[in-house]
C-alpha cells in the first residue's frame, strides 16, 4: 500500500506533466501510424554545467542533453530511433530510454534538422 507521501508525489508528477506537456506525435518507425501523445520537453542550454566533484577539490563538467518525458498511460513503450514531432520544423529522434519510473519514461533525444523534420506530420 502506498504511503500518503508516495500518493502526493504521484499526484504532483501528474499535475506537472499536465501543466508543462505539449501535444506531439510519436512515430515508432518509418511508415508507422503517428500516435497522439503529450510530452514534456527539457531542452539543453548552450552552456555546459560546471561544478565541484563531491568530496574532492577538482571540478567536473557535464554537457546537458535534450530529453523528453512520456506519460506511460498514453503510450506503453518508447522505442529507440522513434521520432517525436512537435510542430512544423521541430522533431526529435530518441537516442536512449531511461528506465520507466512511476508511470513516466524519459528519453534522451537529438533534435532533427529543419530539413529532416520537414514534411513530418504534426499535432493538430
Amino acid at each position: 500500500m502506498a504511503s500518503r507521501a508516495q500518493i502526493a508525489m504521484r499526484r504532483m508528477r501528474r499535475d506537472a506533466h499536465s501543466q508543462w506537456a505539449v501535444p506531439a506525435l510519436y512515430i515508432a518507425f518509418a511508415g508507422a501510424e503517428p500516435r497522439d501523445v503529450t510530452v514534456r520537453l527539457w531542452l539543453k542550454s548552450d552552456n555546459n554545467m560546471v561544478g565541484a566533484l563531491q568530496g574532492m577539490s577538482s571540478a567536473e563538467m557535464a554537457e546537458p542533453s535534450d530529453r523528453i518525458r512520456f506519460d506511460l498511460k498514453e503510450i506503453s513503450a518508447v522505442r529507440r530511433n522513434a521520432i517525436v514531432s512537435v510542430e512544423d520544423g521541430e522533431a526529435y529522434r530518441i537516442d536512449f530510454q531511461y528506465p520507466p519510473y512511476r508511470g513516466f519514461q524519459t528519453a534522451r533525444v537529438t533534435r532533427l534538422s529543419t530539413e529532416e523534420a520537414e514534411g513530418l506530420p504534426v499535432p493538430e
